[in-house]
């Protein structure tokens, strides 16, 4: 249901209230919560969606990316890697894997995951994830290399000005 927050929590809220095996209902409400950043409720929400599918790939996925913004990263790497187990081999899943990785300081794996996401969707916002995990990794040169081609691809997006001044002053630093 869409438009007011909180008639589609109440609408959610009933159709699981009367048929708590909707996994569908699970799945929006989660959704819901996420969206308006209540990550412990979207967290419940996604766990009983797996209680009922506990072979949803989609459920998995749903909780690992709440988790990775909810600060979990340990949680969220678990999850994330459930999902891929279960057939989930999406860019999304990958990034934010590799999102979930570099909060954990495990800059290696991260960088894999990064760059499987980037090499599937090809989506040059992922450049800038690359850049960050290099530059908390201590690789200067990596890190503007990615910065530089995000701006290549993108010249003309909003935040390339903001960009191009990080690069001067990683340069500045070298």
């Amino acid at each position: 249901k869409k438009g007011n927050t909180s008639e589609a929590l109440e609408y959610l809220n009933n159709a699981i209230q009367i048929y708590p095996k909707y996994y569908d209902a699970h799945m929006a409400l989660g959704e819901l919560y996420a969206k308006n950043q209540d990550f412990l409720s979207a967290e419940v929400a996604f766990n009983q969606a797996i209680g009922l599918k506990p072979k949803a790939a989609e459920a998995y996925f749903h909780l690992g990316v709440v988790l990775v913004k909810d600060q979990k990263a340990a949680e969220a790497t678990e999850k994330l890697r459930q999902a891929m187990e279960l057939g989930d081999k999406s860019a999304n899943t990958y990034m934010f894997l590799g999102l979930a990785l570099m909060n954990m300081a495990d800059y290696q794996e991260s960088e894999k995951m990064l760059m499987k996401a980037l090499d599937i969707a090809g989506n040059v916002g992922i450049r800038i994830y690359l850049a960050d995990c290099y530059e908390r990794w201590g690789k200067k040169t990596e890190c503007i290399e990615q910065l530089e081609a995000y701006v290549r691809a993108v010249p003309t997006a909003p935040n390339t000005p903001n960009i191009e001044k990080l690069i001067k002053q990683l340069k500045e630093q070298k």
